[in-house]
């Protein structure tokens, strides 16, 4: 089943708004202007967010699919009292759950490492 953009981002907000519903901490990085440095330097920000809340032992989930339609990212900034108007990364953060949901398989090390040569 393939979804339009905007109705599958609607489908994952609604998804979102659920792990929003549940978070001990949402962080909402905004910035001044909507262009491509200012996303850039979001995400730069978003990395040493994860970075420090990993070495901290936390979890942060990134909650991407409400930014992807424009009025509700209107909203969320108006919502969250943003100081600058362009909510770039929208993120909750709290402590792992010990028997939490399922992790995505992870392929073996030494896979990853030495890859075994491909068959011909």
């Amino acid at each position: 089943l393939a979804l339009g953009r905007e109705k599958g981002a609607h489908r994952l907000a609604r998804f979102d708004a659920i792990a929003v519903g549940s978070a001990p901490l949402l962080v909402l990085i905004s910035s001044r202007d909507d262009d491509r440095p200012s996303q850039i330097r979001s995400g730069q920000l978003l990395e040493r967010l994860w970075l420090a809340a990993t070495a901290r032992g936390l979890g942060l989930q990134p909650l991407s699919a409400t930014l992807e339609v424009p009025r509700l990212r209107t909203r969320l900034s108006h919502i969250m009292d943003a100081r600058l108007p362009w909510p770039q990364q929208l993120v909750r953060i709290g402590h792992p759950g010990e028997t939490g949901g399922h992790r995505t398989p992870r392929r073996p090390l030494g896979e990853v490492l030495d890859p075994p040569e491909p068959v011909l």
